[in-house]
């Protein structure tokens, strides 16, 4: 068994530290990682439970079943796991795929609640923006869904979701495009039937052709934060002659279009040449990630203050109170006699300390929110009075906030520590 976190001093195999997450996925599915020395051996595991952090970006094809321990709250997370091992194998034919999900039903209403409550805040922090007005719509009726039939609803979601971002997008997204189809049987049937040219290259991460269309490359970005901690992998496509990200379909038609024209002998290509060429890849490629970056770090500031924005002023004022009441050696006794009166366990009041701060002024419980900000010690004294907003419900509905706030990931990329792996690469030479 292994297991893969964001952080690689976190990463196992069978309980021993790893190098890296590559290092436990290679053993996890030597197949499609290419590593034909670990098949069979005793290096080789059946499982692994990890994180987001191997959701993207990675060839599992391998493994043949995906169980969800948690409710993603944007669907497309889990077309992304599944993605994982929905890939073209040399098996395909014969192999069924398990698809599990497996929510935790206890949080299922605290989820509708906080979700109706927090509304258009939670949609600004917690929704991937490329499906506005459509993932949490879609999330609330799964939550529903998961409710009240278990069965059936994640796929329902899945389909639904699916259906509603085609709908809006007028099928002009580029996954529902028919080129985008022929692009990717084209690339399958290559993979599977292409002519590979075998032989020794001095510059074998790299293919040469001369016409006149543009220079692609291929990459796995590596998003790092100031302090060398990985964010995320997330593979790009880069348009090396215009500089910028490309698109699958007009980066595969380049390189399908540009194998008549290639370009293997140094009779045709000086290595002098061929290395300038790189070389302008290499400056071309930073030049991307720079702007991939730029707009990664955006996003992240417009998250940092929406998160900020789900907190009100006067809630963390009454969280403050809450805290220093709870500290307060005097108070001990009161406040452990108080709890006991509406059977609130003691470590419960932190939970409720982080509901407060979100409580926003159109929510029913602002009142409470108010005098507590305002007194404290009358909260105390009547806490009786307000034992609705104590039940184990709602205590586990402000768990439910505070674990979400503490999911939500506001830290910026460095250029400087982030890296990158080149997949493939298709330069055009001028004569």
């Amino acid at each position: 068994m292994g297991k893969v976190l964001g952080n690689d001093k976190e990463n196992y195999i069978n309980r021993i530290p790893a190098k890296s997450k590559e290092e436990v996925l290679d053993a996890f599915s030597p197949i499609s990682k290419r590593q034909q020395q670990i098949i069979d051996d005793d290096r080789q595991i059946d499982l692994v439970v990890g994180t987001d952090t191997i959701s993207t970006g990675q060839n599992l094809q391998d493994a043949v079943t995906l169980i969800n321990l948690d409710l993603p709250y944007n669907p497309m997370i889990l077309e992304q796991r599944i993605g994982r091992i929905d890939r073209p194998r040399h098996d395909a034919a014969r192999v069924k795929l398990y698809i599990y999900t497996c929510p935790v039903y206890q949080s299922i209403d605290s989820q509708l609640k906080m979700t109706k409550r927090l509304g258009s805040k939670m949609q600004g922090v917690l929704e991937d923006t490329q499906f506005d007005n459509v993932v949490l719509p879609e999330y609330t009726n799964y939550l529903k869904a998961t409710a009240e039939h278990k069965q059936n609803a994640v796929a329902n979601m899945l389909d639904q979701t699916e259906d509603a971002i085609t709908y809006q997008n007028g099928m002009q997204s580029e996954k529902h495009s028919e080129q985008y189809r022929l692009a990717n049987k084209r690339m399958y049937d290559f993979k599977t039937n292409g002519d590979f040219k075998q032989g020794k290259y001095f510059l074998p991460d790299y293919s040469f052709a001369r016409n006149d269309l543009d220079s692609i490359a291929v990459i796995q970005l590596h998003l790092k934060d100031v302090n060398d901690s990985a964010l995320r992998d997330e593979n790009i496509i880069v348009n090396l002659t215009k500089q910028k990200e490309g698109t699958v379909v007009s980066a595969e038609k380049a390189i399908h279009d540009s194998i008549k024209d290639d370009v293997i002998s140094t009779k045709k290509l000086s290595q002098g040449k061929a290395e300038l060429e790189v070389l302008n890849t290499k400056k071309a490629v930073k030049t991307v990630i720079g702007q991939v970056i730029d707009q990664y770090n955006s996003d992240q500031a417009v998250t940092a203050t929406n998160e900020k924005d789900l907190s009100s002023k006067k809630g963390r004022i009454a969280a403050s109170k809450i805290h220093e009441s709870v500290q307060n050696p005097k108070n001990r006794t009161m406040i452990l006699s108080k709890l006991k009166l509406i059977d609130m366990e003691h470590k419960a009041v932190a939970s409720f300390a982080k509901y407060l701060e979100t409580v926003s002024k159109d929510d029913p419980a602002y009142p409470l929110v108010e005098i507590i900000a305002d007194n404290v010690d009358y909260f105390w004294t009547h806490i009786a009075e307000y034992k609705e907003y104590l039940t184990p419900d709602s205590i586990a509905a402000a768990q439910h906030i505070g674990k979400e706030r503490r999911q939500i990931n506001t830290r910026k990329a460095s250029l400087d520590n982030s890296n990158y792996d080149l997949l493939l690469s298709n330069l055009i030479v001028k004569d």
